[in-house]
């Protein structure tokens, strides 16, 4: 099983979910982008208390925001490759 990594950091969080990688936690955030990317992204949005308050496949170069949200849960829909 591959582990997930966690952005928890602003650098970490400005480089976002990476080639090699199917997933992604972003904490603290409410607002992804898909600018120069591929792939489309399932984006999950959750709540300090994980309850999820929406989710959205994001096509490339597009932006998802959900003002309440404090974690943002990327998974690769699709791998172009």
């Amino acid at each position: 099983m591959k582990e997930i990594r966690v952005a928890n950091t602003f650098w970490s969080r400005l480089l976002g979910i990476r080639p090699n990688e199917t997933h992604l936690v972003l904490e603290p955030c409410n607002a992804i982008h898909t600018f120069g990317m591929k792939d489309t992204l399932l984006v999950i949005f959750e709540d300090r208390n994980r309850n999820i308050l929406a989710a959205y496949d994001v096509k490339p170069n597009r932006i998802a925001i959900c003002p309440r949200a404090y974690r943002v849960i990327e998974v690769r829909r699709c791998h172009s490759g």
